[in-house]
């Protein structure tokens, strides 16, 4: 079981070398059940503790996780990640976790009967720009290949790298043109239905027909300066702190529906450290 996130517009993105073709309903990420337990079990025993925890006082329920935290527990989470034969999750979850007694005290998932513990806390704005579906008959090895991006080329031997699955999800006559419209409004919060899995079937390769030759007509009618971007990319990678205003891609740009990340400018490189 798991829940994936989806792109909800097509992006492409040019690089030196290759292109990064992002489409509709392409995987960004696929959660399994043992990530997002892991994920709680870092977040009561660890991220509570003192000295972490008022970063994170925008989580849910912050107030009794930080009171269930104590530093006997924090060191159990250290000595069973350094454990040479761990435990499982599932029985560290309940022999440690399940005895403080404060998962019974968190709601459910928004618009769920599913507990808030056994879902993936997906800020308000992934659950604006994502589609975020559940799965409850993947297996690891399934979601491990969604979490992949693959190399294509066309006849052209140019080279694509594209997401490992995609869900054509608009073409799914089980949801309702309302919820379409919904999912692709960036400004509307749409969260998981936990009662309306995506079975894996549904799940394929990913279908980029028709967004190579858009980036070839968009970079024609569109100047792409190919040594200014990889001045950009040498610069960028030697100055992580770099102000932004110093060049980059132009804000994403929109043509007919796709999302292209394809021009590189330096605006002034007196900005780069």
């Amino acid at each position: 079981m798991a829940e994936i996130s989806l792109r909800t517009r097509e992006l492409i993105n040019a690089k030196e070398k290759h292109t990064v073709v992002k489409p509709r309903g392409g995987v960004v990420t696929a959660i399994s059940d043992r990530k997002i337990r892991n994920k709680w079990i870092e977040i009561i025993c660890d991220l509570m503790s003192p000295m972490k925890r008022d970063k994170y006082t925008g989580l849910p329920h912050w107030d009794i996780m930080a009171a269930a935290w104590t530093a006997g527990l924090r060191q159990l989470w250290i000595d069973w990640g350094r454990s040479a034969k761990p435990v499982t999750t599932d029985k560290f979850w309940i022999d440690s976790i399940v005895p403080l007694g404060l998962v019974s005290q968190f709601d459910n998932a928004p618009e769920s009967t599913k507990p808030l513990y056994e879902t993936w806390l997906w800020s308000p704005t992934e659950r604006k720009h994502f589609f975020i579906a559940y799965n409850d008959d993947a297996t690891d090895e399934d979601l491990r290949a969604m979490n992949t991006l693959v190399e294509k080329q066309d006849t052209k031997e140019r080279l694509y790298l594209v997401p490992g699955k995609q869900y054509d999800y608009e073409k799914d006559i089980t949801i309702s043109n309302d919820t379409l419209v919904k999912i692709n409004d960036p400004t509307q919060i749409v969260n998981p239905r936990f009662d309306k899995p995506v079975v894996l079937a549904k799940y394929t390769e990913p279908i980029i027909t028709g967004l190579p030759e858009k980036l070839t007509d968009y970079r024609e009618v569109n100047s792409f300066d190919p040594a200014a971007f990889r001045l950009f990319r040498q610069r960028e990678e030697s100055s992580p702190s770099m102000h932004p205003a110093a060049g980059g891609y132009y804000s994403v740009l929109c043509d007919n529906g796709v999302f292209f990340g394809a021009k590189y400018e330096i605006l002034d490189s007196g900005l780069f450290d």
